[in-house]
């Protein structure tokens, strides 16, 4: 496989989406001395690497070429997430020598379960602050794969917004050489300001060091332009509707699953609100139209996404506080507008199509 693909630097040995384990006899012995199921993966993928080192090097020899380097990174996820260490005075280190990660060898970890409402730096993630320093003891390669949105939710926000820069600072201070945000990959294009989120990897990716209200300024100067203060009151006011379900209901932790489709956490008079804000910026839009008319049918694209979010909830969860053919309508105009924006999921598993059809 390396062979065929001569620039790749690191090639992945990595688990699926199942909470299950080998738990065949050599399997299984490893598992009880080191009690986690990350041992196996260590030195299998230590064998592998320590063969592919050899391959190469018996390749270069008698040329003048360098021996090619390639990584072999593993997952840290699910049954493979605790690391095999143990702590002495106060610092983690590997219960042994053979489940240290070679120098080519790199764990990429997938901190699922985090709450990503706040930063790794806060005691609500302890757990995979842990982790991450545990794997930093094994392994001097540590990438993350990290996550911002609501997989089972797409049209509804997940309140990371503010929260990611720390979280990138604690991942760096902790050997991580790489980070991939995992969002909506099979998402044609994302509401609730996910394009912010976009243009905020783009700068706090390679320097975790920038500042969170200048990227936000840049943004909404730069995407909204005419429009932007009511988009930006709308997303400052989101932000604040978020912290607030997260404090009046325990159960909301910023969890990628949580249960955001619920009336009770969006009323429909703060809904009206944004919605209004959303009629603001669409008035403000007109003062392109005729002098940059091609940016005017781009801004107006912007502002259709950001209500999409909005919309939604209205027709889903204040269904009832409309007349019939009143709802009809709303539900067309945002079917039809979701088609034209390529908005086609409503979470990782389940179509919009399929909502769709159940209006009809």
């Amino acid at each position: 496989s390396v062979e065929a693909y001569p620039n790749v630097k690191n090639i992945t040995i990595t688990i699926e989406d199942v909470d299950k384990m080998c738990r065949c006899e050599g399997c299984q012995k490893l598992y009880d001395k080191y009690k986690t199921d990350s041992a196996a993966v260590i030195i299998f993928c230590n064998k592998v690497s320590e063969r592919l080192e050899k391959y190469f090097a018996d390749k270069a020899a008698g040329t003048d070429q360098a021996p090619r380097e390639v990584n072999i990174l593993f997952f840290a996820y699910y049954k493979t997430t605790q690391p095999p260490v143990k702590e002495v005075n106060g610092q983690y280190v590997a219960i042994d020598d053979e489940v240290k990660c070679r120098d080519n060898v790199g764990v990429y970890i997938a901190p699922i379960s985090a709450a990503y409402n706040t930063s790794f730096y806060d005691e609500a993630n302890r757990y995979t602050a842990e982790i991450i320093k545990g794997w930093g003891a094994l392994s001097n390669k540590l990438y993350m794969w990290l996550y911002e949105t609501n997989y089972s939710h797409y049209l509804y926000p997940l309140n990371s917004y503010d929260t990611m820069l720390e979280t990138y600072r604690f991942c760096k201070n902790n050997n991580a050489i790489f980070m991939f945000p995992e969002g909506q990959y099979n998402q044609g294009n994302v509401t609730a300001f996910g394009k912010l989120k976009e243009y905020f990897n783009s700068k706090a990716l390679w320097d975790v060091n920038v500042d969170y209200s200048k990227i936000c300024d840049d943004f909404f100067n730069a995407y909204f332009r005419s429009a932007a203060e009511p988009m930006r009151r709308y997303f400052e006011e989101l932000q604040l509707q978020l912290k607030h379900i997260e404090t009046t209901y325990p159960e909301i932790g910023g969890s990628i699953y949580d249960n955001m489709a619920q009336a009770r956490f969006w009323p429909k008079r703060i809904l009206d609100q944004w919605l209004g804000y959303i009629d603001e910026a669409y008035a403000l839009a007109e003062q392109l139209k005729a002098s940059d008319p091609a940016f005017y049918e781009t801004l107006v694209k912007h502002i259709d996404l950001e209500s999409i979010f909005i919309r939604y909830a209205l027709v889903t969860l204040h269904s009832g506080s409309y007349a019939s053919q009143t709802l009809a309508q709303m539900r067309e105009d945002l079917k039809n507008d979701c088609t034209a924006l390529n908005i086609t999921m409503y979470s990782e598993k389940m179509s919009l199509s399929d909502i769709f059809l159940s209006w009809n």
